[in-house]
């Protein structure tokens, strides 16, 4: 269990610091309808963390089982974490030289009209429709696979992977919901410092992780 959260905390910490997500669960909260739009934003974001990892663990073990597999799953884990760590440092790299603009994603401008339904489609983005936060979660559930965790045990691993993923979502709920004008002041003062600091954060978020899993995958690699 140890040796899977190794990888399972940057994967959690990747999820939990991603700024388009803290920056839409901010606009939800400052939505009209905004006990309502949270609530969905914010289970549809812990059921998808939880879920995605199960995902790729069972598609890892039916790939072995059909006797497909060419090689050992341990192996096949390592070169998808080396993978992962190239794609995630290419991706810091772009962010990085792509020319700075100051005006953010239109998506942000029509949060606050926002109903319950289009607010869970927006949280899909955040996960499913995210593609390096869906390989990191793929890759955390087939690394638990190639390690023959227990169901018992990935399900378990999974909760507290998904409660520490999510804290920084639960952290914001609980600010704009006791905190009062000052908290929200200071929240919306957040939200444009995460937009206009947006390239250079995930470029070093990005760069980061990246060198954790590639050092991970190449520290799995079988000898």
């Amino acid at each position: 269990m140890g040796e899977l959260w190794v990888t399972m905390l940057p994967a959690a910490i990747a999820i939990a610091v991603s700024p388009t997500g803290i920056i839409e669960m901010i606009l939800v909260l400052l939505s009209a309808r905004a006990r309502l739009n949270a609530a969905v934003f914010f289970v549809s974001v812990m059921v998808s963390v939880f879920l995605l990892p199960l995902l790729g663990a069972s598609i890892l073990r039916a790939w072995v089982k059909s006797g497909t597999a060419a090689t050992a799953p341990s192996a096949v884990t390592a070169w998808l974490l080396i993978g992962l760590g190239v794609l995630l440092i290419v991706s810091a790299v772009v962010a990085l030289v792509r020319p700075a603009t100051t005006t953010p994603p239109a998506v942000f401008g029509r949060i606050a009209g926002m109903g319950p339904g289009a607010v869970f489609l927006l949280s899909l983005t955040v996960v499913w429709f995210n593609p390096i936060n869906a390989l990191i979660l793929l890759t955390v559930g087939s690394q638990a696979a190639s390690m023959n965790v227990p169901i018992a045990t990935l399900l378990l691993s999974l909760a507290a992977f998904t409660l520490l993923a999510s804290a920084p979502f639960a952290a914001v709920v609980v600010v704009l919901e006791w905190g009062g004008e000052r908290a929200t002041a200071a929240l919306e003062r957040f939200r444009r410092w995460l937009v206009d600091h947006y390239r250079v954060i995930m470029a070093v978020i990005l760069g980061l992780l990246g060198l954790m899993f590639l050092a991970q995958g190449v520290a799995s690699l079988p000898g």
